[in-house]
């Protein structure tokens, strides 16, 4: 996983705490416009990887907020 990638996704996350956001929408305007056109599913690996370290959370849907720790 680029770390940098993985940077851009988590700030995208962290603007929304309490709310789950699709795979999609966080493709779109976590890399923004260009990105989103060159490779329009550039972020769901990175969501996944991510999952698996317990830096996110994935609801039954398939939607995904970052995890919060008191």
């Amino acid at each position: 996983m680029n770390e940098q990638d993985a940077q851009l996704v988590l700030d995208y996350l962290r603007a929304y705490p309490d709310r789950f956001v699709s795979p999609i929408e966080v493709c779109r305007k976590a890399g923004g416009r260009h990105r989103f056109f060159e490779e329009p599913r550039w972020a769901v690996p990175v969501l996944i990887q991510l999952r698996d370290r317990g830096l996110v959370e994935m609801n039954e849907a398939g939607y995904y907020r970052i995890v919060t720790r008191p």
